[in-house]
């Protein structure tokens, strides 16, 4: 195991209105692997733009982001406003993240169970990954229906699943805040000791949603090719709610330093 994170790499940044941790991918791998060791559960959330906004309009899902053990800043939204209101953070990301934590698994020979997204999906990610990871052990794959927040029984049989596979990590693909809040409900049942919610990596990962092309991802344009790729459902998040974003942002310059240094981050929610 890689020494621990210390203290100031670990310093939590807050910021419109979520707390997010100033690690880098191989930090955040550490902590990882203490977490494991561990053997508690612990949840790890990956909050990008759109979940801001979200968050926003969430009580619930804000305070399961600032309840979470680790918040590991994703996309490039986030990065330039963590820029531009002076409080910089790393650009992991969830689907880089993902792949990183597949590599240390296979390295260290951590169980991996994938959870989410349509039927089958969760399956060829998991084989993909260890196409990609020799070694690899995918303690178990399931897609559940999309009822499965507001069906209890749906909800425990996939626990009692889970538990019986018993991963070291659990990945979950349900979207945001979706994911989030089931796992946040059953992290104790579950018992796992990295609990991280992932929402469409297994589906680029299965290739049922295609990439953006390499140049794209150079110029931090994925979420353009995401939006004309698929503008039926995701025009709101863009057109709508990128612009909400950068309101928030721009809310947060104006007000960010007076709660910083009072403490009092709701002053950023008004």
């Amino acid at each position: 195991m890689r020494p621990a994170a210390t203290g100031s790499e670990a310093e939590v940044v807050h910021m419109l209105g979520l707390k997010f941790h100033k690690l880098t991918a191989s930090q955040v791998l550490d902590r990882v692997e203490q977490f494991i060791s561990s053997g508690r559960p612990h949840v790890v959330c990956v909050p990008n733009a759109d979940c801001v906004v979200k968050a926003m309009d969430d009580p619930e899902y804000r305070a399961i982001v600032d309840g979470c053990d680790l918040s590991i800043p994703d996309g490039i939204g986030v990065m330039l406003a963590s820029r531009l209101l002076g409080r910089p953070v790393p650009n992991v990301g969830g689907q880089p993240i993902t792949g990183q934590l597949a590599a240390l698994a296979a390295k260290r020979g951590y169980r991996l169970y994938l959870f989410g997204a349509g039927p089958g999906v969760a399956a060829r990610a998991g084989e993909v990954l260890q196409e990609r990871n020799c070694g690899l052990v995918i303690a178990g794959t399931a897609s559940p229906s999309f009822r499965l927040l507001g069906d209890v029984e749906e909800s425990q049989r996939a626990v009692q699943s889970i538990r019986q596979a018993r991963p070291d990590v659990l990945l979950v693909g349900l979207g945001a805040p979706k994911q989030e809040k089931w796992i946040w409900r059953y992290r104790q049942e579950l018992g796992v000791p990295v609990c991280v919610g992932v929402g469409a990596t297994f589906d680029f990962l299965a290739g049922t949603q295609r990439q953006p092309p390499e140049w794209l991802g150079r110029l931090e344009l994925r979420w353009l090719y995401r939006l004309v790729t698929e503008p039926r459902r995701l025009w709101r998040r863009y057109l709508i709610g990128g612009p909400r974003f950068v309101f928030l942002v721009l809310r947060d310059r104006l007000t960010g330093a007076k709660a910083c240094q009072s403490g009092d981050w709701s002053k950023a929610l008004r």
